[in-house]
């Protein structure tokens, strides 16, 4: 199995905005469509986003669009739906709801304030024949184990998870520990609360795309999910390979430059 970290790069220099692809492992630059050669050997490809960039959704769609024109099937897997919800996101799928129908069944709004960015691409995804799936774990879920901790959910919920969850994994909880910088304000056993709504959400995710490849083995899945998810190929991709040893995939990691400008109300949620 191999693995190729590639970042998009954008500058602020031109305001043309050139992009850069890098091949992460080598240090040197990929041209796109190379890129796109690439993606068409493997099985997985995550799209590891900043949620709030737009240019990061305009890549989602270059790419699908890209893959689709090699004559590509694709299945396209949500971080940003729930997998509960996946019989709503199926009437979406067969053309009998829109967008915006998809978006009020859903409540996405309440779960998700900027769904509306999103539009564009999951328009375009259906448009060329790509199916899409709900990947997400059930909000109430995650925020009760981020509360309380796996031990303390109830037995019809904790059945509603993976049985087989990685709950031991040193690297990926010493990452998450540095990437929230919360040590100095919360006790450890509240990070390790924290550290397993982390671990709910990549189980349940990669379980859903697990599922989708054995069931579409002619398919190739498009993964949009928060960069947290895949860095270093921890999180979701660790999870996938632990339940499919031979799956080959690529992780994408698009860079930020400068793009990110929270709320009020969105730097509060962060803090």
């Amino acid at each position: 199995m191999s693995l190729l970290f590639l970042a998009s790069y954008s500058t602020l220099l031109s305001a043309q905005r050139p992009s850069l692809w890098v091949n992460v492992y080598s240090g040197e630059p990929v041209r796109f469509p190379d890129l796109i050669t690439d993606l068409e050997k493997v099985d997985v490809i995550y799209l590891g986003e900043r949620h709030v960039i737009k240019r990061h959704h305009d890549l989602h769609k270059q790419i699908i669009e890209a893959l689709h024109h090699k004559k590509i099937s694709l299945v396209v897997g949500l971080e940003q739906l729930e997998s509960w919800q996946q019989p709503i996101l199926d009437k979406f799928n067969s053309g009998q709801t829109d967008f915006d129908q998809l978006a009020q069944e859903t409540n996405w709004e309440k779960i998700w304030s900027n769904y509306k960015q999103y539009q564009e691409v999951i328009e375009t995804a259906h448009q060329l024949g790509a199916k899409l799936i709900a990947l997400n774990a059930r909000y109430q879920t995650v925020r009760k184990v981020s509360q309380s901790g796996i031990d303390q959910l109830d037995e019809t919920t904790r059945k509603s998870l993976p049985a087989d969850m990685l709950l031991e994994d040193p690297p990926y909880r010493a990452f998450l520990d540095q990437l929230m910088m919360v040590h100095a304000s919360v006790d450890e056993s509240r990070l390790e609360r924290i550290f397993q709504a982390q671990v709910v959400r990549d189980e349940v995710m990669a379980a859903q795309i697990v599922k989708a490849l054995q069931n579409n083995p002619s398919h190739k899945v498009v993964v949009l999910c928060g960069v947290g998810h895949v860095n270093y190929g921890m999180g979701i991709p660790t999870r996938v390979r632990r339940s499919l040893p031979n799956v080959q995939d690529r992780i994408l990691v698009f860079s930020e430059s400068g793009d990110v400008k929270l709320s009020a109300a969105e730097k509060k949620a962060s803090r």
